[in-house]
């Protein structure tokens, strides 16, 4: 990776191009310096940025993958908090060349919002994760209520984007597909398995004895439905 190294906190990031042995911390929630008009580091669409940072390589396309998750806008009169406007996962991208000629004007972004997950237009979104195949990102979160921090039992949303319209530059939008996976009480806050070329499998505890395998491939037609 060229010395590239980067870590995500709760709500920044640090990075460094000498291999680790140097780390530059960002707050993404302040100007830039040196260009005028930037207030932040990207947008701070919706309700601003909240939390849940994940970043991972990808070898096969040379890319860092960094995800963030957005606030949604909500009312809050005093028998409680609703939203009123969902909030997005950002899916940021780069290589590690872009990176090293300058971090804060390297990234390429899309977003993926609740609607286009299938959701209401005031429901919540949490706890996301992020894993790759061959030929796809693989992106999971928390279907939630419309109240801020609480999240439906045993359901997950998976969504997975192209990798080559990512690092096409002459690409005009990236394609993706959604489903939502039900069934198992431990689909929630669960995390892809990792390293798996192809493929894609999300593993579900049901309880202290069974475990719950949800695999998609890269070749179907669509995410599978779980089985």
């Amino acid at each position: 990776m060229g010395g590239v190294v980067l870590g995500t906190y709760n709500s920044g990031i640090a990075f460094s191009v000498d291999g680790g042995a140097t780390f530059t911390d960002v707050n993404l929630r302040a100007p830039v310096a040196g260009q005028p008009g930037r207030n932040s580091f990207f947008p701070e669409d919706d309700n601003g940025l909240c939390c849940d940072q994940v970043v991972i390589y990808l070898p096969q396309q040379d890319i860092f993958v960094w995800l963030l998750q957005y606030n949604p806008i909500t009312t809050c009169p005093p028998t409680g908090c609703t939203i009123t406007q969902p909030n997005r996962l950002r899916i940021a991208w780069a290589t590690p060349a872009q990176i090293r000629a300058g971090f804060f004007d390297a990234w390429t972004f899309a977003d993926l919002t609740g609607p286009g997950l299938g959701t209401t237009n005031a429901e919540w979104l949490d706890y996301p994760d992020l894993a790759y195949s061959g030929r796809f990102l693989y992106v999971g979160v928390d279907h939630g209520f419309p109240t801020p921090g609480q999240v439906y039992a045993g359901r997950r949303i998976v969504a997975r984007l192209s990798l080559a319209d990512m690092v096409n530059p002459g690409a005009a939008a990236v394609g993706y597909e959604f489903a939502e996976y039900t069934g198992s009480a431990g689909l929630n806050k669960n995390h892809f398995v990792q390293n798996a070329p192809g493929r894609m499998v999300v593993a579900s505890p049901d309880h202290g004895s069974t475990l719950r395998l949800f695999t998609g491939y890269d070749g179907s037609a669509g995410i599978p439905a779980p089985t």
